[in-house]
This record gives C-alpha cells, structure tokens and sequence, in this order.
C-alpha cells in the first residue's frame, strides 16, 4: 500500500468519527501535492460536500473526473453535488452519464430517477426505477421511489403496492413506510395511512415530512388536536416551516379558539411576510355559526377590510416562491356566500387576486386557447371536480355528464379525487377519456390543455379550493361554472354560469360575473331518490319522538342564519305540541353557539328550546330518507334553501315551506315547488312562513294531500331529460358562436 493509499485511509477514517474539518484539511492538501490523482481529488470533493461547500466540492468532482478513465462512481457523485448546489440539469446529465457508463449500475438508475421526477419527467422517472429493479429485485429503495413517481402519476393503487412491496423487502426503511403512507392518503385510506406514517416516525422519529402528513391524516379525520401536536413536532424540527404553522392555526380555528388561531397565523405573518396563505386564513376566516346579526355584519366588514389590505400587498406576494404560492392561493372562501348578501364585488375582488398570482406564476395558463381546428369533429366536453362520488355535487351533476350525447360529444372527466364508488363508475364508464388524481394545479392544468378541449364545464367553483385557483385559468376556449356552489365566483376566465331558470329571480342576470343560463326544469337530470332503499324503521326506531309533530330541519348549521331564528321559535309558540328535528356538526363548539342562540331567542317567544329540540347525529342514506317519511313538515331556510335535502324531502312525499330569497341560493326550494304545481308552500313573508307550517304541522288531512300531490308530481322534477337536451343545445350554440369571433379565448 502506497502512502497516498494510507493518507486517503485516514481522510477516510476521520469522516467515519464525524472529524469533518480534518478530513477536509487533509484531502485538501493531498490535491494539491504535485501528483495528486483521481482519489486525492475525489475524497477532495466528498469532504467539501460535507462540509457544505458545494460550489468548490463541485470543482474538484470535475477534476477528478478528468482526471479519470469513465467511472460511473465518480459521475454518481457529481449527480448529487450538481443537485446539492442546485444544478439540476447538469446533475440530471451526471445521473445519465452514470448509466451509459455502466448500464448495470442499479443505484445509478436509482438516482435518475429521483432526478427526472424532481424535473416533472414522470413517465421516464418510472422506467429508470423499474430498471434499477430489473437489476436489483430486492432493491427497497428503487420500489419506494417508484412507488412517489407513481402516485405522482395518479396512479395510487399501483403505487401503494409498490410502498408495500419496498416494506416487504426492508422494513426497517422508514422512506418505504411513508411512500406507502401516501398512496393510502390518496386513496382515502386514512386509517392505512396514519398506521404507516406511526411506522415511519417509530423508524425514523426526525422525519419533518412524516409528521407534517400525518398532521393532514389526523385533520382529515377531524382530529384535530392531535393534528395540532403532530404539526408541534414539524416546528420544532423544522422553524422555517410556515406552512405547518398555517395548518396548526387552522386545527385550533376547528377547536373553536379563534383568538389562538388568529395569533399562531400573525406569528406566521411575522416569520415569513409574504406568506399568502397566512395571510388569507388570518383575514377571510368566517366562523360557521353566527351568534347574531351583528356579529354577522362585523365579521363581513372585517372580511371586505382584510381582502382590500390583501390585494393592495399583492407585490409582496409575488415574492414567494413558485411552489409555495401555488400552494397557498388554493383557498377559497367558501363560507362568504353563505352570509345572504351580494357577494359579486367581493368575489371580483377575490378571484382577480387569485389570478394576478396565478398569472406571475403560470403565465402560460393565461394564453388565448383556440378551438381544434376541424369543426366536424364532436365538440370536446371537458368536467373538472373533485365530487364525482355520492355526495350533494355527485347527485346533482351527474347526468350533466353521463346523459350528454356520445354521437355529437367527445366527455372528458377529470377527478380530481382518486377514491371511488359506484357513482363515481357510472360517470367512469359513460366518459371517452377518464383522468383521476390529486395532482398539483399546474399538472391539472397542462393535463386539461393537452386534451384541446372546445369547453371546460366545472360543477361547482368554491367547496374544493384547488378547483377554485383552477377557475382562474384560461384552459379551453369555452369555460363554464354550474350552480354546485350558486354564487359567482368572479373569475374573469369563466364565461358561463350554469342555472335553473325558475330558480332565477327575474334579475339574476345582475348577479354573475358570467352570462348566465338558464335551463329548464331544475337544471339537470336527478335521479329520484325515491327508487333507492328506504329504510322501514318506525320513528321509535330512528330515535325521533313518537307523539309529537315534527318539523325537519336537516340543514348544516352555517345554513341557518340569526334571521331564521324567531321564524324557528314562532312555529313552535304557535304549535305546542311540535318539536324541530336539527343535525349536529362534528364540532361542539359550533353546536353550542347554535344552541345558546337559539335558547335566547326562542326564551323571548316563551318556549323552551332544549324542550322542543332535537340533535340527530349521522344516519345512514337510508334511514335519513325514512326520516323524511316520519316526519311531518320540512322547514327550508333563508336565504340559502335546500337543494339535495328538498329534493329528498319531495321524493319521500314530504311537504316543504319555504320563502324565496333575492338571490338563486334561496329559491332553490321554490323553484321545485313552483315546477310541481304547489306554489301554496311558498310563503310570501314570514308571517305566511309560519302559518302554511303550521298548518302542515297540526292539519293531518291537509299535510296528507300535499303529500299525495308532491307523489303525483315527482315527474316534474325527477328523472327529467329537458335540462340535459337544452344543456346540449347551449353547448353547440356557444361553440359555434365563439368558432364564428375567432376560434379562440380572449
């Protein structure tokens, strides 16, 4: 053994007992000796890289490359260096090097694929890490990463076996546990997902990513101070992650400590400035349950004040990086609506803040988009939502996209959800081309360019926030939002608002930042509900009192608004033997708002509430609708009425009173009522409210009638195909006109 030998032995030695600066001091002067080699400078560059000098351990890589005949070891390292100072092209070319020297180089087809994947390039990502396990079948790490490229990809199912098959061959790998922690999150696995994330902190219990998606595991579970002490350990770890201080304000806002959240998203403020996303949850936060009608108004100032602020720092926001600002413009202020108001102005406001971020960040989603140029092919039907499942939105708008005519339309689904069920497979089945996923805005964006669409349809535009920052997008030269969420979402790309006209009052136009449609019947074609499985449980069975009469009000609590309140307490002053049937939330703390409310209110018309209430938790989709059946009168609320909860009611035979409001949001009911003959349920003010409810709710022959109507008149509403016939027509009226301007977006 040479001297050197011996030298670069100890050099070697001194970086096993963490002697960093004498390994380095050493190596350093073996370069430099008059023949130095290859190894000198290697061990050079392997010392300054752990001393964090990139940019000289950098040159001395190269140095020891030239100084070589082709090593794949040599380049493999330079791979990592380049990476390290941020080169990721020259890393990717070392990455490529490696493998052209020695294609039988498992890690080196390893590292290229961890490379190509951080540069987007999924589908050679894929096969340079099923390459590297063609060489090396045990090889846990190359399945785990492929496993991250695959779900990267959408394809969740296959990389959850891939993270299954990296913990197989190692266990004790705590990357494998937390790639297969994150298919399962995809998929909606929740409680898969949080078990493998407890196996990759018990493994690994520094790893700052694990404990930030376990945070979202336990928040999507609705646990929400254990989220909050998960996203505790990601701080600590790690003080420059803003984004958990974000998510630990929002658990404590869940908690019902809106003082505390307010504070952790101000010190969030305070570290990073141009933090969009802390500075929109501290400023347009709106509680679910109002206590009164003053704390309503204040709080809607509040939010018109911080949104002005917000705006006029939107240079500041444009400061933060790229990733981060994608990330965090995907909030939407999906309580606002719910307040009763003209939201068209604010919601202008909002969705050009939203887009002057979105625009600095992804100018190329902003361009023009024109029309495929062969007009005799089918029109390009593109829908984008995250509710293709059995939820409200799925029931809605499912017909709008399984009913459309294959032989004039080409569909395009887009579920921005990966788990399924049988809604989800009819919609499945009925589309020509089927995408699925949660994928990042600009993936969902350049997928949806790719198709050369003629017109983008979106559901729904504010219950989904990465959806909404979509909106502001200009990705087909046709886009058009429908009624999912029925208030405008002001983005300047949306050129139509999809609704029912006799739902609209006779000025909705006003209402929209889009041209409004308006089309027959409800606006889609509803599958009754009726047809599915009811329930034959009596009320004793349900949990509902037996001998009372009872007034069904299944609406979220945010529904009900302080003015609903003395309407609630007048029905049952006037009706001593009634008794209103609520749905609880998961969070107690809106529940007794709600409750302490109520109790006031309903105390000053002389009846006590706890009395004349009650809670109902969850029911299962059948007994909900025998519910429907035991009950006697539905109560619809201002200002935004029922609109899967009436139709279920209808379908069950059950009478609903309601009183429209100024806006669709709260004629949704009526609009129902007025297609089915009944127009003696729609009030005319609140005196008449009360009255026709209890009437329905003491008259039983009268009740008995309406019922019997509402059964005879289902066609008017159920299974209805004109609303898709005339959505057909508008589709081909709307291409045609905007093929004639140019062929192109503006």
């Amino acid at each position: 053994m040479t001297g050197l030998q011996k030298q670069l032995m100890q050099v070697q030695a001194l970086l096993q007992k963490n002697q960093i600066a004498a390994a380095r001091n050493m190596a350093e002067t073996l370069a430099l000796a008059p023949q130095a080699g290859r190894d000198a400078w290697y061990w050079l560059a392997i010392t300054r890289a752990r001393s964090g000098e990139h940019a000289i351990a950098h040159t001395a890589i190269e140095k020891a490359i030239s100084l070589s005949q082709p090593d794949a070891n040599l380049h493999l390292t330079a791979s990592n260096i380049c990476q390290d100072i941020g080169d990721i092209n020259a890393a990717v070319a070392h990455a490529r090097r490696t493998v052209e020297i020695d294609p039988r180089f498992a890690q080196g087809h390893n590292n290229l694929g961890i490379l190509l994947a951080d540069q987007g390039k999924l589908t050679e990502s894929e096969s340079a890490f099923r390459a590297a396990i063609k060489l090396k079948p045990d090889y846990a790490r190359a399945f785990a990463n492929l496993s991250t490229s695959l779900a990267k990809q959408g394809r969740n199912e296959d990389a959850l076996k891939a993270a299954g098959k990296a913990i197989d061959l190692q266990s004790t790998y705590a990357h494998g546990h937390y790639a297969h922690a994150a298919a399962a999150l995809h998929l909606g696995k929740l409680v898969e997902s949080e078990a493998s994330l407890k196996n990759t902190l018990r493994l690994s219990p520094a790893f700052v990513d694990a404990w930030m998606l376990l945070a979202k595991v336990l928040r999507q579970l609705k646990r929400y101070a254990e989220a909050f002490d998960a996203l505790g350990r990601v701080v600590t770890l790690d003080s420059k992650r803003v984004d958990a201080m974000c998510m630990a304000g929002d658990c404590i806002w869940s908690l019902g400590d809106e003082a505390r959240a307010q504070a952790i998203w101000r010190a969030a403020l305070e570290r990073q400035p141009n933090s969009i996303e802390a500075s929109l949850r501290a400023g347009l936060s709106l509680p679910e349950v109002y206590r009164s009608e003053a704390e309503l108004e204040a709080r809607r100032a509040h939010f018109i004040a911080s949104l002005q602020q917000i705006t006029a720092n939107t240079p500041t926001f444009l400061t933060a990086k790229d990733a981060d600002a994608l990330r965090e413009i995907q909030f939407a202020n999906f309580h606002l609506g719910y307040q009763g108001r003209n939201d068209l102005a604010v919601q202008r406001e909002y969705a050009d803040f939203v887009a002057a971020i979105l625009r600095h960040k992804l100018p190329q989603f902003f361009e023009p988009v024109a029309h495929q140029p062969d007009a005799s092919k089918k029109i390009r039907v593109g829908f984008l939502s995250r509710f293709f499942y059995e939820c409200t939105a799925g029931y809605y708008f499912e017909s709008l996209v399984t009913d459309l005519d294959h032989e004039h339309f080409e569909v395009y689904v887009f579920n921005a959800r990966a788990d399924s069920d049988a809604l989800t497979e009819r919609i499945k089945t009925r589309a020509d081309h089927y995408f699925c996923g949660d994928e990042l805005i600009e993936k969902i964006a350049a997928r949806i360019r790719a198709a050369a669409l003629d017109v983008l349809i979106f559901p729904e535009l504010a219950m989904e926030p990465k959806i909404f920052a979509t909106g502001a997008l200009r990705l087909a030269p046709i886009q058009v939002v429908a009624w999912g969420q029925p208030v405008t979402p002001g983005h300047r790309n949306i050129d139509y608002f999809l609704s029912a006209d006799v739902m609209e009052p006779a000025q909705g136009e006003q209402h929209y930042n889009e041209t409004l449609v308006r089309l027959p019947g409800i606006g889609t074609n509803y599958r009754s509900p009726a047809k599915k499985p009811v329930s034959a449980k009596s009320r004793a069975d349900i949990g509902l009192p037996v001998d009372r009469h009872l007034y069904f009000l299944p609406q979220s609590l945010f529904k009900i608004l302080p003015e609903n309140d003395a309407l609630l307490a007048a029905v049952l002053a006037r009706d001593p033997n009634g008794t209103i049937i609520f749905f609880s939330t998961d969070r107690q703390q809106n529940n007794i708002a709600f409750a302490q409310r109520l109790t006031a209110v309903f105390a000053q018309a002389g009846v006590n509430f706890k009395e004349r209430t009650l809670f109902m938790g969850h029911l299962a989709h059948p007994d909900y609708k025998r519910a429907n059946q035991l009950c006697d009168v539905m109560l619809d609320t201002l200002h935004w009425s029922g609109g899967n909860t009436s139709l279920d009611a209808l379908a069950m035979g059950l009478p609903i009173v309601t009183l429209p409001g100024e806006f669709m949001r709260g004629r949704q009911t009526a609009g129902m009522l007025t297609l089915m003959g009944l127009e003696e349920l729609i009030a005319k003010d609140k005196e008449d409210y009360v009255r026709i409810a209890v009437k329905l709710g003491t008259d039983k022959a009268y009740r008995q009638a309406i019922s019997e109507k509402i059964i005879a008149n289902h066609d008017k509403v159920f299974d209805d195909p004109k609303p898709i016939n005339a959505l057909q027509d508008f589709l081909r009226d709307a291409v045609a006109k905007s093929r004639a301007k140019g062929g192109a977006s503006l």
